[in-house]
């Protein structure tokens, strides 16, 4: 997945450059920038059974521990010569999910995926000074799976691999934030939430049981502009 960011950060790039050429004044600045993001994972049931095994939703009370990156590669795009601007972006995110108990006949373990995905951002601004903006936008997310841990038919690992078979491919997540250009540095703070669920269900012993998952995420930001139009740096 990671060989497909980078293919997909250079077409973003690259489908950019017509409209430079159109209108090389709206062109505000392009940069690469990385995250750490805290997230949080939510469940609708409580509880699920799943053979002889029960899986517990709501027992991990430390939710600010799942944390994570972000990379990502933007353009700044701005219309007409207003405040507004576009905001195309392409990232890579990897956090932690909540922790969940799993409890089965011989003892009990723990359930915390990995969320990874690749995601396409299509965010728009305002400047409300020449250094601040606010952005918001959605952004399309695709998720990628955890493998199976077993071939086994032992009723715990068959529920471990239902939970990471559950996984919505795709989700649809939702961004607010502000940011503050500094020199060279693109500082920014967001918040995400989920537009559509992480999970809607899970598949066990040829039954389907509800399992409605969102996500939200705080993204702390750090970004470095490969050009920018003003050249504020040179000022």
């Amino acid at each position: 997945m990671q060989k497909t960011f980078i293919l997909l950060s250079g077409a973003l790039l690259a489908g950019l450059v017509p409209m430079f050429t159109a209108h090389a004044q709206q062109l505000q600045a392009v940069g690469v920038a990385g995250s750490f993001n805290i997230n949080q994972t939510w469940a609708t049931q409580r509880e699920l059974t799943l053979g002889s095994t029960t899986v517990l939703t709501h027992t991990d009370q430390a939710r600010e521990d799942d944390t994570g990156n972000r990379v990502s590669v933007y353009a700044r795009v701005g219309l007409r010569q207003g405040r507004f601007f576009v905001q195309p972006e392409a990232a890579y995110t990897k956090v932690l999910g909540n922790q969940y108990e799993v409890q089965f006949p011989k003892g009990t373990f723990y359930y915390a995926p990995w969320i990874r995905r690749l995601e396409v951002g299509a965010l728009a601004g305002y400047h409300i000074t020449d250094k601040f903006y606010v952005v918001a936008g959605p952004v399309v997310a695709r998720h990628e799976r955890e493998k199976a841990i077993s071939t086994s038919t032992e009723s715990w690992v068959a529920a471990y691999n239902s939970l990471y078979a559950s996984t919505e491919r795709v989700q649809v997540l939702g961004q607010v934030g502000v940011g503050v250009q500094l020199w060279r540095f693109d500082l920014g703070f967001r918040c995400e939430g989920s537009l559509t669920p992480y999970t809607r269900q899970l598949r066990f012993d040829n039954n389907t049981y509800a399992y409605r998952q969102s996500t939200n995420q705080y993204i702390f930001q750090v970004g470095f502009l490969l050009f920018d139009s003003n050249h504020p740096w040179a000022k």
